[in-house]
């Protein structure tokens, strides 16, 4: 049985048109934890974790900002976490590394 994000237990399953928020790197439970920086829901990639490891339902319908902070996470395991949002159901997803460009994050159908 694959385990919730932490911080997503006090999310409700509906974030009622809410933006959500997963934060990864170095600094993830950092920014996770901050009320300044927005206010709204936010969940933690734990740095180097698996992304297939968690149950990402809580993003199911929604707009996701996956936010690089610290030492980002390697291209390839946000690409997978991505991949895990959008399966789940995500409308859309974009990645916004502390420094850098924001990426919209596709899903990719290969016909036969």
């Amino acid at each position: 049985m694959k385990k919730r994000p932490p911080y997503s237990r006090h999310l409700n399953t509906s974030l009622h048109g809410l933006l959500l928020i997963v934060c990864t790197g170095s600094d993830a439970w950092q920014w996770a934890q901050l009320t300044t920086w927005f206010p709204g829901a936010k969940v933690v990639m734990p740095p180097g974790a698996d992304p297939s490891a968690y149950d990402w339902r809580i993003a199911g319908e929604h707009d996701v900002m996956i936010a690089g902070c610290g030492k980002l996470e390697k291209f390839d395991r946000i690409v997978s976490l991505g991949g895990e949002l959008l399966a789940t159901g995500a409308k859309l997803v974009l990645y916004a590394p502390e420094r850098g460009l924001m990426t919209r994050i596709d899903a990719v159908t290969v016909d036969d």
